[in-house]
């Protein structure tokens, strides 16, 4: 019988991008390719001083701790924040783009740059011959004609096989609800962004990344010390102020030595309305606005409601010590609430709360031998000053098994048997009682803890229990 999993392709992927990078790590110059070449770097212009007053601004409860936010767009410098998260739009039809027609009648090389999620401007162009980059003509104005501000030069060489381009500051659309953007009502904030362009290989070929280039930043003390939080746009949205899908840190100013600078990475919550820091837990409100269209301050409000406590266990035929290392909670009733903690026996607001995802430790005497992560956790309410359980429990293989050119039709069957020469397409996945998902399992070694991971196994058999396959269903 032919057979096809997911495995083998999973596999077999990993076995060509294995070889992909192998070919581009140092010391392969021949398949990396000449490094790139590019006209002279330019830092993008700072944020515009905004000293107006900010509008909207409510009256703050007793014990509220107010940041006030300022812009902080990314010019290229060394002290920039940046987002280490990046965008590919493909090349989708060009079609007759009026911005590009206007950018060619000026400059003959150049390759289309697509991005779709940037209304008004989805469509850019890179000025480069070969491996050699000029400049990026980027629509500021959004008006489809190219102006004499609109031909961006290099910001900043990333690497030697790539480079970024960061533009100014343009007015960018968004909606709230059901508002188009063609609406005269839409509203507009100051907003900037990124393009990475990157040549792999001996190709001539651009590859582009963008990003967002632009952040909120504040600082205020918080239990006497003072504390930094940086908000992050909703994407190519442009809004720093929508839970569930702005983004959020809270750290302190002056952080521990050795700690990475922010330029690295800072780690980052998805923006919610109920918070934890430092062992306590604030509410969240984003306060006013600003000339730039964003919000003028975030304020944290020490959260009073009654506490409770979660926990979270491991059961097969007889429940076993389990351990949670992290857990991450939705709000089931209120829908802005989204966040993670690293010990939930400590106290947590009262609510009803999905259990988004998890990663646990367990074992038969103790409870850091193994490891598993999971998702799709059910709903759990908790109550006053008790202690609500939550055990996942009964877990089993399940395998979606559907011809191959089914793999994509969700309606599809999944079957137990098929005819001789039918090509078939795999899913396993690990699912408890109340249908979570256990997605990864691993083993614990060495003296610091090293994780190993455990993959399950499949085997598959003819009619007669002869076994046809038997094999490990690699993670990745």
């Amino acid at each position: 019988m032919k057979r096809k999993t997911g495995l083998v392709l999973a596999v077999s992927l990993a076995l060509l991008i294995a070889a992909f990078y192998l070919l581009r790590r140092p010391g392969h110059d021949v398949s990396m390719g000449p490094p790139i070449e590019m006209a002279a770097c330019v830092p993008a212009p700072p944020a515009v001083e905004d000293n107006a007053p900010p509008t909207g601004l409510t009256e703050l409860p007793p014990g509220a701790i107010a940041f006030d936010l300022k812009y902080r767009p990314q010019t290229g410098q060394s002290d920039d924040l940046q987002y280490h998260s990046y965008w590919g739009f493909g090349r989708n039809n060009e079609a007759d783009n009026s911005f590009l027609q206007s950018v060619r009648k000026k400059a003959a090389l150049v390759t289309p740059v697509h991005h779709a999620m940037l209304e008004g401007r989805q469509w850019s162009a890179l000025a480069h011959h070969r491996r050699h980059v000029d400049a990026l003509y980027f629509d500021l104005n959004a008006n489809g004609q190219l102006e004499d501000n609109e031909r961006i030069p290099p910001t900043r060489k990333a690497d030697d096989r790539s480079v970024e381009f960061i533009t100014p500051d343009f007015q960018h659309s968004y909606t709230r609800g059901n508002v188009s953007v063609d609406n005269a009502t839409a509203e507009r904030v100051t907003f900037r962004v990124l393009l990475r362009v990157a040549f792999y290989g001996n190709g001539d070929e651009p590859n582009f990344m963008w990003s967002p280039a632009a952040m909120l930043e504040g600082t205020a003390a918080v239990e006497g010390k003072p504390v930094r939080i940086i908000l992050f746009a909703d994407g190519f949205g442009g809004q720093f102020d929508r839970f569930g899908s702005s983004q959020c840190a809270l750290l302190p100013k002056d952080p521990q030595p050795g700690t990475p600078p922010p330029s690295v990475y800072i780690p980052r919550e998805i923006l919610s309305s109920l918070m934890p820091y430092n062992g306590r837990f604030y509410q969240v409100k984003l306060d006013g606005r600003r000339a730039t269209g964003h919000p003028a301050r975030a304020v944290l409000i020490p959260d009073t409601s009654p506490v409770g406590t979660l926990a979270v266990k491991l059961a097969c035929a007889q429940p076993v010590p389990t351990r949670v290392r992290n857990l991450s909670l939705q709000g089931a009733d209120n829908k802005t609430v989204f966040f993670s903690v690293n010990d939930p026996i400590g106290k947590l607001p009262v609510a009803r709360y999905n259990l988004s995802r998890g990663y646990l430790t367990y074992g038969k005497e103790d409870e850091t031998n193994w490891t598993v992560s999971f998702s799709q956790g059910p709903v759990t309410t908790l109550l006053e000053n008790q202690t609500v359980e939550v055990v996942l429990n009964q877990p089993k293989l399940e395998v979606r098994a559907v011809r191959e050119q089914d793999r994509y039709n969700s309606d599809a069957k999944t079957a137990t048997a098929f005819s001789k020469g039918t090509r078939i397409y795999l899913e396993p996945k690990i699912a408890c009682a109340q249908k979570e998902i256990l997605s990864r399992f691993g083993r614990l070694e060495g003296e610091h803890g090293r994780t190993v991971d455990t993959p399950p196994r499949i085997r598959i058999t003819n009619a007669e229990g002869k076994e046809l396959l038997a094999q490990s269903m690699e993670y990745g």
